[in-house]
């Protein structure tokens, strides 16, 4: 090989090595093809409850990082400050929201959560004082939410319930393991995908450039139209023949039930997973979820059209990860305070 030919293979090998260091540090400034930080996972954040409804319930104390946030756990065991009470102050409407892990506020601080965004919306909107507690624990469904609203939630003295309803709560009740460990549903989806197809999504590497490459690249394969396929055949119609939804409709009725009782007004209100919304695919299960509600004398509202007026990957925590980051948690706020000032629901607690 002559000394010219080496200097264009030197030539074109710098040339590649420039453009991948131009094209790191362009992802790197943008933020294009960052790692997921939002797998630290939630070791020792849930400890078991004696209730088999409940099944578990957060760890009061537990102070630590749960999936790329700080999490602290008061010792009423929510994700609330510790002068959060039972007695409500005078002249203070107290809204209980009820939900999962997004009510919890996976991957965000407490104070980007949207119960605490909310709370901040209607106090500085409206003449009055507002609280807006965030029960919401990872994994729950229907029937635990229910349950802690009678065991435990009606003590805050609510004026108002918002129950948050998503597209597994027709799932079995989750358990944890004998580490403490939380546990899939027998029937979740994801866990029979990934020992079918192995990796759902493409790894993460320290590479940046080559993180969004693979990202970009992945929904063109087969692998991701098999798993997509799969998927939403589960969650659109096989969920709804697992005892869980029979399950979620009699916590509905309950539900039902204890507002009558209590004469407190409960709303619930449909979170749709943060897709495509043009084409979303579950949008016939959101229908199933609202019809239930319907069914069992609940006037069901959805935060879809609010959160369509955006593109999904502007809402997400992380572009791998279907919960909502800040900008979602405001907008889920926004479109809860706008909702509730339309119903008017002070106003007739003080009329």
């Amino acid at each position: 090989m002559g000394r010219e030919q080496i200097f264009k293979i030197l030539a074109i090998a710098a040339a590649l090595v420039s453009a991948l260091v131009f094209s790191e540090v362009l992802c790197r400034t943008w933020n294009i093809g960052s790692p997921n930080p939002h797998t630290t996972g939630d070791r020792g954040l849930f400890v078991p409850d004696p209730d088999p409804k409940i099944s578990y319930r957060l760890k009061p104390g537990f102070d630590g990082p749960v999936y790329g946030a700080t999490v602290r756990i008061n010792s009423r065991g929510l994700r609330e400050s510790e002068s959060l009470v039972y007695d409500r102050r005078e002249n203070v409407y107290r809204i209980l929201c009820l939900g999962d892990s997004v009510v919890f506020g996976f991957g965000v601080e407490q104070p980007e959560a949207f119960p605490a965004v909310l709370e901040r919306l209607l106090t500085e909107r409206e003449n009055n004082e507002f609280e807006a507690i965030n029960t919401g624990v990872p994994g729950y469904n229907t029937v635990q939410e229910v349950r802690f609203l009678e065991v435990e939630g009606y003590r805050y003295h609510p004026d108002l319930v918002l129950l948050f309803l998503v597209i597994n709560d027709p799932e079995s009740t989750r358990t944890l393991d004998s580490e403490g460990n939380l546990l899939p549903a027998p029937e979740d989806i994801w866990v029979r995908l990934s020992q079918r197809y192995g990796e759902l999504a493409p790894a993460d590497t320290v590479c940046y450039t080559y993180n969004a490459v693979r990202r970009a690249l992945f929904p063109f394969t087969a692998r991701y139209r098999k798993i997509l396929s799969e998927a939403v055949r589960y969650q659109t119609k096989e969920i709804f023949n697992n005892p869980g939804w029979e399950e979620c409709k009699k916590a509905l009725a309950q539900l039902r039930a204890w507002s009558d009782s209590n004469a407190i007004p409960v709303v619930p209100v449909i979170l749709p997973v943060l897709a495509d919304f043009e084409n979303h695919p579950y949008k016939v299960s959101y229908d199933r979820l609202s019809s239930a509600c319907v069914e069992n004398g609940l006037a069901p509202v959805s935060a879809f059209e609010a959160l369509s007026r955006y593109n999904a990957e502007q809402l997400r925590v992380h572009p791998l990860d279907g919960h909502p980051g800040i900008f979602g948690h405001r907008i889920i706020a926004e479109f809860l305070a706008d909702m509730l000032k339309q119903q008017g629901f002070w106003s007739k607690a003080n009329g």
